[in-house]
């Protein structure tokens, strides 16, 4: 037997509730069932929305940041020792840090660039090579100093966050805003990059 399971895609207050706690509205909508009557709705402004331990703010914080979407892809700007790449989060990437081979020019490199593994990707084989940074890596509150880097070629055109860094941080996207939060888990130590 097969089952159908759709999930709202905002968080619904009831609006007593609401005025009660003395939330602003800051604007309308409608919303509804999947294939049911919409009925006309608030939205309001939540300073700080707690479940459990865990804890929903606004997006003022510096952890988190704006996204785009290229083809259902995560991508956010960061800061490579001064320079803005665009870089797209990949989950299915074991690395670190991987940037387009030009980069290799224009990033400070505390070593020279040396041959690397090629990587077996779904349109085939590409080569890399390996460096370290001389600076530090910085996007969403998080600082990486003097990260071992990859450089692919060909590259489609922008930089990867892969598992390696990912794996350190707690990931929320809000997808109505284009926003996306990479927060540390509570307690945890700076995790140094190589």
């Amino acid at each position: 037997m097969a089952y159908e399971y759709s999930f709202a895609t905002v968080n619904i207050l009831d609006s007593a509730l609401a005025e009660r706690l003395g939330y602003e509205v800051v604007g309308g909508t409608e919303i509804g069932a999947p294939g049911g009557p919409v009925v006309p709705a608030n939205v309001v402004s939540v300073p700080v929305a707690r479940i459990g331990e865990a804890s929903i703010r606004d997006a003022d914080e510096p952890d988190v940041i704006p996204y785009a979407d290229l083809d259902g892809q995560i991508q956010v700007d960061i800061d490579v020792a001064g320079i803005t790449v665009t870089s797209h989060i990949d989950t299915g990437s074991m690395g670190t840090f991987t940037f387009p081979v030009e980069y290799q020019e224009s990033l400070p490199l505390i070593s020279t660039p040396q041959p690397g593994p090629n990587a077996r990707l779904v349109g085939g084989e590409r080569s890399s090579t390996l460096a370290r940074l001389d600076g530090r890596i910085r996007f969403a509150g998080n600082e990486y100093v003097d990260p071992d880097l990859v450089f692919m070629d060909p590259s489609p055109g922008y930089g990867n966050i892969g598992m390696g860094v990912m794996s350190h941080l707690q990931l929320s996207i809000d997808q109505q805003n284009h926003l996306v939060r990479f927060r540390r888990p509570a307690g945890a130590e700076t995790i140094e990059i190589q």
